[in-house]
């Protein structure tokens, strides 16, 4: 986590190989820009939106950036790869490079996955926890969806200590976060009785993540969101070829039928 502006918007970078190679290129082409070798923006020729390249008053090094505001001597921008934003002086604000351009943006725009905060807004304490969980911390993230803002939904860990450690869980008992999981609901147990079931086939048979498309054949649509088909593979030939010919044995006869008392839904 790079940036937190609350527990409902913070930004972090993946930490993968090609994620670092990534930023270590950028990294590299964007400390050979200087204000003397750089076309200088004008306040005239930029637009809210813009691209460009900005010095970071922290430690005086070049970052991408996009332009959010405009005044008279600064101009507000917000460091794409870092999600954080600052005021910055004309001459510290740069035409970024089109070699600049090519590597995609490493920061992504989050919310913390499971709470909500105590009033109608975040308060100074709960920010000030979130960053000191999760700021230049080694955490693992997975992702429960997309939110309508574009954000990622992201439950973080932290996996340093003895101990795991969930965000959120502890926002909540710091008391600057109430939960907003849905209660867990015990099943009450049903009558022990035999049960049979069929094995699904997983997902990951069909659609391999190396491959685009995989052949299937639709067998039964209800709607366009909700139809059947099959894969079309040697082994899931092999495997319906097998289960018809065995079913094809079976008589009303020679097979036990279902009685109405013995049976039920499932």
């Amino acid at each position: 986590v790079t940036t937190v502006d609350t527990p409902h918007c913070f930004y972090l970078q993946a930490v993968t190989q090609s994620s670092v190679e990534s930023l270590t290129l950028i990294t590299n082409q964007l400390q050979l820009l200087s204000s003397a070798s750089s076309s200088q923006l004008l306040k005239s020729s930029v637009a809210k939106g813009d691209l460009c390249c900005a010095k970071f008053s922290k430690d005086g090094s070049w970052y991408r950036a996009e332009v959010k505001e405009i005044l008279d001597t600064h101009c507000v921008v917000h460091f794409l790869d870092y999600g954080n934003t600052e005021r910055v002086l004309w001459p510290d604000i740069v035409h970024c490079p089109v070699e600049c351009t090519n590597v995609p943006i490493q920061a992504i725009r989050c919310a913390l996955y499971g709470v909500v905060p105590l009033d109608s807004k975040w308060s100074p304490p709960a920010v000030e926890a979130m960053q000191k969980l999760t700021v230049d911390k080694p955490l693992l993230g997975q992702a429960h969806g997309q939110l309508p803002d574009g954000s990622f939904s992201v439950e973080l860990m932290d996996t340093s200590g003895e101990k795991d450690v969930n965000i959120a869980a502890e926002l909540v008992l710091g008391g600057v976060a109430a939960s907003s999981k849905p209660p867990v609901v015990t099943p009450k147990k049903a009558p022990a009785k035999p049960n049979i079931k069929v094995s699904s086939l997983p997902v990951a048979a069909i659609f391999s993540r190396d491959k685009e498309f995989s052949l299937v054949t639709v067998t039964t649509v209800d709607t366009p969101h909700c139809f059947y088909l099959q894969a079309v593979t040697q082994s899931s030939v092999e495997s319906l070829t097998l289960i018809t010919n065995q079913l094809q044995l079976l008589s009303s006869a020679s097979s036990s039928q279902l009685l109405k008392s013995s049976v039920a839904k499932g």
